[in-house]
């Protein structure tokens, strides 16, 4: 296990811990113990996020210049015998994405992904040639409909070439999509069985204290 993993872990533990705290330790112990205590902030921080939306907003542009931040990160270079010309970039210099920042930056975009792919739907389900019969056989004769029907005519590769590439950007961008949903369901049993496990062992620490408490009144 890597550092950023066990941090991630460790903050979703102690998430978890505050959540679970809420209707025991409060109830119990009021302000004597730490994790009350912390309950108490993290729901008062919770009403000041909902009452200040403009928040949620200002931490989704931090991550995302903290995550472009790590992308244009030089790597560090290893000195070498060979002497290199500093002017010409070398492979190695380039800095790559992880695939952790990859799967940051996709999770971010998720809405801008969702919205783009409903309208590439949308477009790509727009019947073009009945639309320009459509055109052409219109009742309206105020416009001279031949003169377009010409220039389209005349841009007829063109035409087919946009919409060969539109229908290719669309297929991609499902299967990005796809992928990502994908990645969400591989997440979510992931919490899920990570929270099973905290609540499992929260029961055992629970029965171990009370069986502490039992043993010291005796």
């Amino acid at each position: 296990m890597d550092q950023y993993t066990y941090k991630e872990l460790d903050e979703r533990i102690s998430g978890l811990e505050l959540q679970l705290g809420i209707d025991n330790e409060i109830t119990k112990n009021s302000n004597s113990t730490v994790i009350s205590q912390l309950t108490q902030i993290q729901k008062m921080l919770n009403k000041f996020y909902d009452s200040n939306g403009e928040l949620e907003t200002l931490n989704r542009i931090i991550s995302d210049l903290q995550i472009w931040d790590k992308i244009k990160e030089p790597p560090i270079e290893l000195p070498t015998e060979k002497s290199v010309d500093k002017d010409v970039p070398n492979a190695e210099c380039i800095p790559e994405a992880t695939l952790d920042m990859k799967q940051k930056m996709v999770l971010m975009k998720y809405p801008a992904i969702k919205e783009a792919y409903n309208n590439l739907i949308q477009l790509s389900n727009i019947d073009v040639p009945k639309l320009v019969n459509y055109i052409d056989t219109s009742q309206e004769k105020t416009h001279n409909f031949s003169t377009d029907n010409y220039e389209l005519l005349q841009r007829k590769q063109i035409i087919q070439d946009i919409t060969n590439n539109f229908h290719l950007l669309v297929i991609k961008n499902m299967v990005v999509f796809e992928k990502y949903l994908n990645l969400m369901v591989r997440e979510n049993k992931y919490w899920v069985s990570v929270d099973e496990q905290v609540q499992v062992l929260r029961k055992k620490l629970v029965g171990y204290e009370n069986n502490h408490n039992e043993q010291n009144k005796y």
